[in-house]
């Protein structure tokens, strides 16, 4: 496994989900740019139970995070039959690095 590690913003809030078995869970999506580039490059992770708890209640859209874990990268076809890349960070430890009250202070403007 490949180690990573990346500073991003979530792209959507995070959405309280339960699983058939009753584990509460979410899934973030963040945005990241690396120095240099315009284009971000997308990843996807999931939190549950007391994780998922925590990023629902202070995480929204725009919070910058910091993530660390083990790279995870698969193929899928998109509708046009191309293919495409999901990037996606296994065992994921997550800090916060602004919050729902921080974010409300901030410019919302999109680069």
């Amino acid at each position: 496994m490949v180690k990573i590690e990346v500073v991003g913003r979530l792209t959507k809030k995070p959405i309280k989900r339960t699983s058939p078995n009753d584990v509460i869970y979410c899934y973030i999506d963040i945005a990241a740019t690396v120095r240099g580039d315009k284009n971000p490059m997308y990843f996807s992770f999931a939190l549950f139970e007391n994780d998922a708890e925590n990023a629902i209640k202070y995480l929204d859209k725009g919070s910058l995070i910091f993530v660390s874990g083990d790279l995870k990268i698969e193929e899928y076809e998109c509708k046009d039959g191309s293919k495409g890349l999901s990037k996606k960070i296994d065992r994921p430890d997550v800090e916060y690095l602004s919050t729902k009250e921080k974010n409300e202070g901030e410019s919302t403007d999109e680069v």
